[in-house]
């Protein structure tokens, strides 16, 4: 059943969802590192993680034992999920769907979705667009510039940032690509479920 799946995608995709697979994985580990080092900030402001640790045995044999138990339940997730993991990614990223003749041919329906899945692309890049330019101007007020501030607090938010953004960036490259692919498919389904 794999081999039969994975002959309808060349090996430039498969790579292409091995890689985003393994990015998920990565986003996954840095979340997770960056929750805990938050966590030990939270309950020891001002120090170091060496401090809390040093501070009592117990501390340091949780801390060994919640990394080891961290590193083998990534293992366990990275190896269960990887074959569906990567079959979900590939379909994502490569299965068109089609509609039927009938509702393909309709110049209607291919004003409104193409409107809409421009509109959906235009918003989300001129989010990104204005995010940059905000952070570019150097002004203090900014809401990015508040984010900033938030995020280089301490060392464990920061981690815990670029785990975020990870998946942030995955995503968002899923979503656009799904919705490229398969977003006039999905308005004109829509479009006529709401006109019978």
């Amino acid at each position: 059943m794999e081999e039969e799946f994975l002959t309808q995608y060349n090996k430039k995709q498969e790579k292409l969802g091995t890689l985003i697979y393994l990015a998920l994985v990565a986003g996954w580990f840095v979340t997770i590192l960056g929750s805990v080092w938050t966590l030990v900030n939270i309950f020891n402001p001002g120090q170091g993680v060496q401090n809390f640790f040093s501070k009592n045995i117990g501390y340091l044999l949780a801390g060994i034992f919640g990394f080891l138990f961290f590193v083998f339940f990534l293992l366990v997730f990275f190896v269960g999920f990887y074959r569906r993991g990567r079959k979900r990614i590939l379909k994502i990223l490569y299965t068109k769907k089609e509609l039927s003749a009938q509702y393909r041919d309709r110049l209607g329906i291919k004003i409104v979705a193409g409107g809409f899945i421009i509109s959906i692309l235009g918003l989300v890049i001129t989010i990104i667009i204005a995010m940059i330019l905000s952070a570019s101007s150097g002004s203090e007020d900014s809401v990015l510039m508040a984010l900033i501030s938030i995020i280089t607090l301490s060392t464990g938010t920061l981690i815990l940032t670029i785990g975020i953004s990870i998946f942030l960036v995955i995503g968002l490259i899923l979503f656009l690509t799904y919705t490229i692919r398969n977003g006039f498919y999905f308005i004109a389904k829509i479009i006529y479920k709401m006109s019978e």
